[in-house]
């Protein structure tokens, strides 16, 4: 006995589709017979006449099915999570610095807007149309009888014009309806296996041209190959964002570190705080976001936002307090800066104190009596409090930039409340 061939779903919609298509020849020509045979009654100049009234009319009944089809048979989005949870563990283990995450990379879905605008339309209409039920007798008599002079008036007129209605209108919904179940539900299937398989594809490229994680993998120049991959990522990303995808979290972020290192400032920022729209209680893209606006950008007010939103966040995220009190230092508040840095010390006091001594930032106060006091003997109790925080980085002693290695992003759970610098 032979073997069955394997069923191949794509054959069943062309068997399908054609059978649509012989049914449709089959009702077109049953119609054309119809309105042959009421044409014939009338003379040659009147014919024409009530032809193009039929036709105008029936193309209209022939729409408004077709519409009413489409809306009933539009398929449904369903999210799908398969082939996702493989990816967990080799991307987790490339992006060490990112937080760690118990759950697979979130699968997405597409824009469901016209779905529910054709629930609530397909519900109205069934809803209206129950309860207007009783009238539907009227007022296809009124619409025969409003149509019957256009239609020659003679006796079959009104009951023609009925059947020219109804029959387009049924029929466009037939073949809306079929047409919309095989042929759109293969067509946003297809669309939307393309934009995730070009998404898994771009992460997979933004993680391969990630550096090593190096004690400061950021202060490696960027070779000219390099940057053109970079600019190459940054185009695939422009055409998948325009098709309607998006890049998980993660992957924005090491997208965002290398904009940085290519000198592309802005597009580094936007690409953060698509990060931080995709993880909005994370503080961490929020406190590289006020990196790029602060240090690169001079713009220590929109820094500044940055990283007090990071902090509303979490109060525990010491690198953005470290950061804010490099931003209030660049802006001359030296009082507030101060302030804060002890809040950064309180929480790993060798750290900070080292990177203090360190940063450029705080050199021509490097011989301030509060300034040591903080740094050198421990005393961090400076006009603002007590603030402790995580044990995980902040700008950098090398002019202030973000520190972006794996041990930056693991977070502590030791708690404080920051009561703000005092006025």
């Amino acid at each position: 006995m032979a073997a069955s061939k394997p069923h191949d779903p794509r054959r069943s919609t062309f068997d399908a589709g054609r059978e649509i298509g012989i049914w449709s020849a089959a009702a077109f020509a049953i119609y054309a017979i119809a309105v042959i045979a009421y044409l014939i009654q009338f003379p040659w100049v009147t014919a024409w006449a009530v032809l193009g009234v039929t036709a105008i009319t029936g193309a209209a009944a022939f729409a408004v099915g077709l519409l009413l089809g489409f809306l009933f048979g539009l398929p449904r989005t369903v999210e799908d999570f398969d082939s996702v949870s493989t990816r967990k563990e080799g991307v987790h283990a490339t992006m060490a610095g990112m937080a760690e995450s118990e759950s697979p990379w979130p699968v997405y879905r597409s824009n469901t807007n016209l779905e529910q605008i054709s629930d609530w339309l397909t519900k109205i209409l069934v809803g209206v149309g129950l309860i207007q039920l009783v009238r539907v007798p009227s007022g296809v008599q009124a619409l025969g009888d409003w149509l019957r002079p256009a239609l020659g008036g003679v006796g079959s007129s009104e009951i023609f014009a009925v059947g020219i209605v109804l029959y387009n209108t049924v029929a466009g919904f037939l073949i809306g309806y079929l047409l919309t179940r095989l042929r759109m539900a293969q067509a946003l299937s297809s669309a939307e296996a393309a934009i995730r398989q070009e998404k898994a594809a771009l992460q997979d490229a933004i993680i391969s041209i990630s550096p090593a994680l190096e004690a400061k993998p950021d202060e490696r120049e960027m070779e000219a190959a390099e940057r053109r991959r970079v600019a190459e990522l940054e185009t695939r990303l422009h055409r998948l964002e325009e098709a309607g995808g998006r890049l998980d979290a993660d992957a924005y972020s090491l997208l965002a570190r290398q904009l940085k290192r290519a000198g592309k400032y802005a597009e580094a920022e936007n690409a953060y705080l698509k990060a931080a729209e995709l993880q909005p209680n994370n503080p961490v893209p929020l406190n590289y976001a006020g990196v790029i606006r602060g240090k690169y950008n001079r713009d220590y007010d929109g820094a500044d936002k940055f990283y007090r939103r990071a902090i509303s966040l979490d109060p525990t995220y010491t690198p953005a307090i470290y950061n804010l009190a490099c931003n209030e230092k660049r802006r001359g508040r030296t009082a507030e800066a101060l302030t804060l840095l002890a809040t950064a010390i309180s929480s790993s006091p060798e750290k900070y104190r080292r990177m203090a001594r360190e940063d450029e930032v705080f050199e021509d106060i490097g011989n301030d009596p509060l300034f040591q006091s903080i740094t050198l003997n421990g005393d961090n109790e400076v006009q603002g409090g007590d603030i402790g925080g995580r044990n995980d980085g902040g700008e950098s002693p090398s002019g202030g930039d973000l520190r972006e290695s794996s041990g930056e992003m693991v977070k502590s759970r030791k708690r404080f409340v920051w009561h703000g610098p005092r006025k």
